[in-house]
Order: structure tokens, then C-alpha cells, then sequence
């Protein structure tokens, strides 16, 4: 329990120090899981999760550190084109940490990219090839 208390201090004094992390669950869930997941999946996800409020409050929030503003959205389908604003492939996110676990939505398997997790699998796979040619050229055995 100490360590936690210790570890959120030194995130919030890293945070007013710096101001380069910043709290919120529904920003840092997406830029965690934007390269993994579709995005439609991860959309009706966050809809189904998040209240309309919180998910207006994190694009504010994501507005404050982008040169400019992003698309104002009405009409029944704000907070889908709210978060399809937030995850633009295009737009770098600040990094974001999670205060509240509990406000993270929970995932399956079903909802990841498969092809992401084999393009990461082709990478480890190459990254022990290389190892291994290695410890051939320096052993010799």
C-alpha cells in the first residue's frame, strides 16, 4: 500500500513537474490499444463503457496539448465521432496513464487485430533468428 502511495506521488509530481503525463483512463485505454484492435471495435467498446461526459472531457483534454482543435460533433452520433477523432492513426497521443483501473474497459481476445499480434510475432521471430546467428558467429558451434 505504501509503495502505491509513493509511486502515485512520484506520477503526480512528474506530472506538475513536467506536464508530460497527464490522467485519464479513456485516452490512455486507446492510445494502449489503437495498434492492436480495430477501430469499430474499439469504438463501440468505449460507447458501451464510457458515459457521453467522459468521453467529451477526454477529447477537451486531448485538445489542450494539440496545435489545433479537433472537429466539434453534434447529433446522435457524437461520441462515436468523438472517438473516432481520438483515434486518428495519424495523431501522435501524449502519454496518458490510467489513476483509476477500474474505468479501463475490460478486453477479450475476440477484439483483437490479428494481424497486428502476427506482425509482432513475424518481429520476436526474426529478433531470435538474429540472436541465434549470433551466438553462431561468437561460439562457432
Amino acid at each position: 500500500m505504501y509503495l502505491s502511495g509513493v509511486f502515485g506521488a512520484i506520477l503526480l509530481l512528474f506530472d506538475v513537474t513536467f506536464g508530460i503525463m497527464t490522467s485519464g483512463e479513456l485516452l490512455c485505454f486507446i492510445s494502449q490499444k489503437r495498434n492492436v484492435m480495430a477501430v469499430d471495435d474499439m469504438i463501440k467498446i468505449c460507447t458501451d463503457f464510457y458515459k457521453e461526459e467522459e468521453i467529451v472531457a477526454a477529447k477537451a483534454l486531448l485538445e489542450q496539448s494539440l496545435p489545433e482543435r479537433l472537429t466539434k460533433r453534434q447529433g446522435p452520433n457524437k461520441c462515436r465521432g468523438a472517438l473516432a477523432d481520438l483515434n486518428d492513426p495519424n495523431m501522435s497521443l501524449p502519454t496518458y496513464f490510467a489513476a483509476d483501473l477500474k474505468r479501463s474497459p475490460p478486453v477479450s481476445v475476440d477484439h483483437g487485430d490479428i494481424s497486428a499480434i502476427l506482425a509482432e510475432l513475424q518481429y520476436l521471430l526474426l529478433l531470435v533468428l538474429h540472436v541465434s546467428v549470433m551466438y553462431l558467429f561468437v561460439f562457432g558451434e
